[in-house]
């Protein structure tokens, strides 16, 4: 992660990404086969800084594998013989100071697709495309339509007098 010349990260925002932790987990082809393919888990959270300024954040948490050849040889003070056998946890997050989490929860889950398909195009350049080249929208005047991976994704700020815009299912997982 890296700060922003306007502004910091908060101290500690991976703590938040990473509930559980840096976890390597066993893969266990038979369980998977049986239970079928673990999608990744997504969730949302806002943090307020100290000048009292909402950071909105959306995360998916994924596990990969291979590991790294970098890791390899640190597990082996874990007494872990074989690296391809383990998965790690990671995290894509979005952290910003526009509340459009079904947004952003489209665009991390077209960014994991992505990664599967053969593309001549690194998946840092469509980061680096949303993060720093897409516009925001003004307040009701403007929706944007960001196009990647062949879906296209709306999004907008409502204007003041209409409460925050949240899908049917963003409000299904508020209240349960």
């Amino acid at each position: 992660m890296e700060n922003r010349s306007y502004y910091p990260l908060p101290e500690n925002v991976a703590t938040f990404c990473m509930t559980n932790g840096l976890r390597f987990e066993k893969e266990d082809k038979k369980k998977e086969e049986k239970e079928g393919y673990q999608s990744p888990n997504f969730f949302s959270f806002i943090l307020t800084d100290q000048e009292g300024l909402r950071i909105h954040c959306a995360c998916l948490v994924l596990k990969e594998n291979p590991i790294y050849p970098e890791l390899a040889d640190s597990l082996e003070a874990f007494n872990i013989q074989d690296p391809k056998e383990y998965v790690v946890s990671k995290a894509l997050c979005i952290i910003s100071h526009y509340s459009f989490i079904s947004t952003y929860k489209e665009f991390l889950k077209s960014i994991y697709s992505i990664q599967f398909a053969k593309t001549p195009i690194p998946i840092e350049r469509y980061i680096c495309n949303f993060v720093d080249e897409i516009p925001v929208p003004d307040k009701g005047n403007i929706l944007v339509d960001y196009d990647i991976g062949g879906k296209s994704i709306p999004f907008f700020i409502p204007v003041d007098q209409y409460a925050p815009y949240a899908s049917s299912r963003d409000i299904e997982f508020t209240f349960k």
